[in-house]
Order: C-alpha cells, then structure tokens, then sequence
C-alpha cells in the first residue's frame, strides 16, 4: 500500500485526545424521580445493567478511535499498488477530413474519442497519457497523469479537415517511444495503414454511402456560360442528382440526373449567363459526408470588381448593359445629385463631365462634352452627320481582349464589323490609348487607356443612347470587357483551393489590414508587411477575405475550399505507420483507489456510534 498524501497521518493525535476526554468524562446524571420508595425497588435492576452501560461506553470510544483512524488514512488517499500493472499509453488520433464521415448518427471522429475514453477508464490508477492529434488542430498533450484531465484534453480536440501529417504525427510518438520503449502507441483512424510496428491501429471506419461533386469548372463562350464537373459514388454505381445554382438564389437553374460510380460520371450545363458572381453545384439529398456534396465557384473578374457610381440622367441603357454581365451592385446619381463624391472603383459619367477627374478610381466618360485635367485626353469638337463606326483592325493583343466576343482576330473580314452613330465627338489623344473604333476612318470614337493619377480610363465619344451599339448587343460584351481592363489588380488569382491549400492574397499599397471570415463563423487576420500574403485554409466552405485601406475603404473577394480528393473515400489506405526500435516491458505500478471503501467504513461507525448515543441517551434498552 502506498501514501500519497503521508502527512494525514498527523490526524492520528485525535487517538489520546478522545481518550482523555473518556476518562474524564462526568458519567453522573441528574435525575428526577416520584419517589425514593421506586428507585430502590428498581435498585436491582440498574445494577444489573451497569456492566452494559460500561460496555457501551467503551464501544462507543472505540469506534470515535476507529472513525478517527480512518479519517487519517483517507487524509492520506492510501492506494493499492499492483506493481507492473500501470502503462505509459500514447493515443494517435486521426482528425483528418474523412473522420467528419458519420456513422450511427456519430462522426467517426466522435466513434475514435469514445473509444479512447473507454480505454482511459478501464486503465489503471498510476499510468500516463499521452494524446496526438494527427491533422485538425495539431495539438499534443504529454504524460498526463490524471484520468480526469485526460479525458478533459481529448475532449477538447477538434476534428479537421485535411489529408492527415502522419509524417509528423509519427515523428511525435517516435520521439515519446524513444525515451519510454514500454509505452503503448495506439492509432485511431479510418485508414488502413500497410505498415504498423509497435503500433496498435484501431480502425473505426464502416460501410456508407457517400457520393461528391469534383473538378468544377467553367469556361466562357460569347453570352453562354458553359459549367462541367464530375459525380462520384464510391460505393458502387448509383443514380445522383446534381443542382445548379446562381448568386444565391433559392430556385435551382438547372439540374442533371446522371449514374455515377467510383469512377466518376461527367455532367454538363449550358447557361444563358454572359457572366455571374457566383454558382453552386450541389447534390439532391444527403450522405454519410455532406462535406463533399456541394461546390461553390466564384468569378475571379467579377469578385475584383469594387463599388461602382453610375452619374447620368438616362441610365436605362447603361444599366442594362451592367445588369447584363451580372453587376447589380452599383450606385446612382442624376448630373445634379453628384458632388465629388469619392471611394468607387469605378466612376461612370454618361453626358456628363464631373468639375474635378476622381483620384480614387477608373473613370468612364460617355459623350464628353469638354476637356477635364487629367484625363489625357481633349475634346475638340461635335460631328452631328449619322455615320457608321468601324471597330479597330488592330491584332495588338490588349486591342483584341477589349474586343473579345465581337471580333475575332482569326477573322481576316472582322474590320468591315460596324454600328452606327447620329454624332460622334472628336477628341485628341494626349497619351498612350487603344483605340477601339473609328469614325471617318481615323476619328478615335472608342479608346481606352490610363489617366493622369494612373487609373484605367474608357471614352465611348458618342451618345450610346442614339447608336446602334445596344441593338447588336455589342454594348454588354464592351462593358463587361472595360471592367476587365478597370480592375486590373486582383485580390487572388482563384477562388477554388482544397482545404490545406494556402491562398496568396495581394496587398495593394494602400492596404494596412486583411480581415478573414472562415465558414465556421470565425474571424482572423493579417497585418500586410509584404504585398503578397499567403494565408492557409483549414475548414471548408467561403472564405471571405477583406482588404481595409487606408481610407477605412474596403474590398472584399471570396474563395471557397472543398475538402481534398484523398478524404472523400469511406475506405483509404495509409502508408506506413510504424515505430522502429525494440519494446520493453518495465511497466510502472498500477494503484487501486481505496478512498471509496474508506467513505463507507466510516459512514458505518458513523451510524453503530450514533445508535449507541441514542441508546444512552433515551434508554432504548
């Protein structure tokens, strides 16, 4: 047996103390009786119970003593020690993606901590703990002594959703087993591991349906949006359903029946989009991983773009033209209603010139009417006869991108493409543009360029309101290759990464904070010091990433991660997960807890020493 507390011994100087206070104890009672004549007829019989009163007295004493001893002894917490029966254990978890897979109503993650617990229970007072969380959080807990706290750090691990590190899991229980060769390495996963040396591996995987949406992607083809991918079912082949949605919206655009197996079934969507903000591909129905079930793409072009200001008094064309490649999000202003305003990436003035050209953003100008400082570019003139505009013949690769979907640079014919304009006005060019369409052969009526602050700046030098540049529906593939070439600058390059992948965020040189939403609801962030920060995805799901500028602006993009190829599988294989070196078996010593046996013992004299109290106190004889 052993003390772990050896000082509560001390307790055992209540032993003397009762005894004296037996000794000198007054045993005389005063009593009240009717008459001398009872009490000494009844004399007889109190002598005959005297030696029972002794005898219950020094009961009584011995179980004070008794009591007191065992008070002691429980001050102590004496144990049992059962020698070579305690362990060093060494709990491997693996909280990789698929662990989130649910089984019975409980994620396989959630099956593997139960299982450890059991353990911890059914193992003896005096072993140690160590737990390693293979993925997820990452966190190690080392030689945990107590049961409770053990049981305490597994709880607070955190499922993740990444391929698991057990490179760098086993590089920390190789390094527990080299100091401690009798510890007992236990992994818990849903993988099958080739190779196990001195490792006990718990698999707590189970047959389940589960089936995924991979390798989404898009590609534009003049006004159609043209949207493929894969279906997966990895348990066989089987009919599944995949949803596509637009922006958010509740009502699905479209959806596809096809047969999918582990192999995967292709699937196809052709849309009436000309561009979009974002779209969701999803499954009908749920899985043993919804994790996989759905993935949402956002267009990199479209996310850059930041707020715009439409300055007009006859927007519908322009408007319209917006609407058309999916941006909703823009402000209005009538020419009176406009007052400098500032903090748009993009200022738009339709027949209208501003006193001031904007610092902060690309501007447009449609029909100017003057010459504004600045825009390196000049007005000269009104040319009123209705003529047609030829779109440029140029093959100069940034001429040909603004053009891109109205002429086609394979086409040896695409100069004689037109539309006509009632007026058109002549400006000189005061600095490097492309020059997009002519009037009179020469006459720039279309050009794009930079401006003095060095902002992307377009000129429509006619009155698109009187042209036949909407009715050809030229004007919404002009619009949206402008903004294109508006917001050069992007935040990211994609917006689809894996869980685990890191994500480069350019900071712009005005940036002085990047603020990240996780999907979990989370927040974190970044103190730009390079203009490229890499920031590393760990859950699934949007990510929406902000950049604050210095003038307490902000532009925000988001980026979706999907849960990697390799987690998706209900059955994988691991590689090798072994221990090299020789185990021993010098195992510590187990202890028993007595302390509850103890509890019981007294709360035993605590009763017998209560009943002999009210035997002499109320005569129970």
């Amino acid at each position: 047996m052993r003390f772990l507390y050896p000082l509560g011994f001390l307790g055992l100087i209540g032993i003397p103390v009762l005894v004296l206070v037996y000794i000198i104890k007054n045993r005389y009672t005063e009593k009240i009786i009717s008459s001398t004549y009872i009490w000494t007829m009844s004399e007889r019989f109190l002598k005959r119970r005297v030696p029972i009163s002794k005898i219950a007295n020094i009961i009584s004493l011995i179980l004070q003593i008794l009591a007191v001893i065992f008070i002691s002894f429980a001050i102590t917490q004496p144990v049992i020690v059962i020698p070579g029966a305690a362990h060093s254990y060494c709990f491997v978890i693996d909280a990789s993606g698929s662990m989130n897979i649910t089984q019975n109503g409980k994620t396989r993650f959630d099956i593997a901590k139960e299982r450890i617990d059991e353990m911890i229970d059914k193992s003896k007072n005096g072993s140690d703990y160590t737990l390693i969380c293979m993925g997820g959080s990452d966190q190690m807990y080392e030689n945990i002594l107590d049961k409770k706290t053990a049981k305490q750090k597994l709880s607070e691990l955190n499922v993740g959703y990444e391929s698991p590190d057990a490179a760098h899991a086993l590089e920390k229980a190789q390094v527990k087993f080299n100091k401690n060769p009798s510890m007992l390495i236990y992994l818990f996963t849903d993988k099958d591991y080739t190779q196990s040396d001195n490792v006990t591996v718990v698999n707590v995987a189970k047959d389940v349906d589960n089936y995924a949406i991979k390798d989404v992607s898009y590609e534009h083809s003049g006004s159609k949006l043209r949207i493929t991918g894969t279906a997966v079912s990895y348990l066989g082949e089987s009919d599944v359903t995949v949803q596509l949605y637009f922006d958010g919206e509740s009502e699905k655009y479209d959806s596809k029946e096809v047969k999918a197996d582990g192999a995967g079934a292709q699937f196809e969507f052709v849309c009436d989009k000309a561009s979009f903000g974002f779209f969701t591909v999803a499954l009908e129905g749920k899985d043993a991983l919804v994790l996989d079930d759905e993935i949402v793409v956002y267009d990199v072009a479209y996310q850059n773009i930041s707020d715009i200001l439409l300055v007009s008094d006859s927007p519908f064309f322009m408007r319209a033209a917006l609407a058309s490649v999916g941006i909703n999000k823009v402000d209005f202003k009538t020419t009176d209603e406009y007052e400098g305003n500032t903090g748009y990436g993009l200022y738009i003035f339709d027949t209208f010139m501003p006193e001031k050209l904007p610092e902060d953003g690309a501007v447009w100008f449609i029909d100017p009417k003057s010459t504004l400082a600045g825009t390196n570019f000049s007005f000269q003139g009104e040319v009123a006869p209705r003529t047609d505009a030829n779109y440029s013949t140029s093959t100069e690769s940034m001429v040909m991108t603004l053009l891109d979907g109205i002429v086609d640079a394979t086409d040896k014919i695409h100069a004689y493409k037109s539309f006509t304009v009632n007026r058109y006005d002549k400006c000189r060019l005061n600095g490097k543009f492309y020059e997009l369409a002519y009037c009179d052969g020469d006459t720039p009526i279309l050009f794009a360029g930079t401006n003095a602050y060095g902002n992307r700046e377009a000129v429509f030098a006619f009155d698109i309101h009187n042209a036949q540049l909407a009715l050809l529906g030229d004007l919404p593939l002009l619009v949206k290759n402008l903004i294109n070439f508006s917001f050069p600058t992007t935040i990211i390059a994609e917006t689809n990464y894996y869980c685990g992948d890191t994500v480069l965020i350019n900071a712009f040189a005005a940036c002085t904070d990047i603020r990240i939403e996780l999907p979990s609801g989370a927040r974190d962030g970044i103190i730009p010091s390079e203009t490229i920060c890499e920031y590393k995805l760990t859950e699934v799901g949007v990510y929406k990433i902000v950049l604050v500028m210095k003038d307490k602006s902000e532009r925000s993009i988001n980026v979706f991660a999907s849960l990697p190829e390799t987690e998706r599988s209900p059955f994988t294989m691991g590689s090798v997960f072994s221990i090299t070196g020789t185990p021993e078996t010098e195992f510590t010593d187990g202890l028993v807890d007595i302390l509850l046996y103890i509890f019981i013992i007294l709360a035993v004299l605590a009763v017998a020493d209560y009943g002999l109290y009210c035997y002499e106190q109320y005569q129970l004889r």
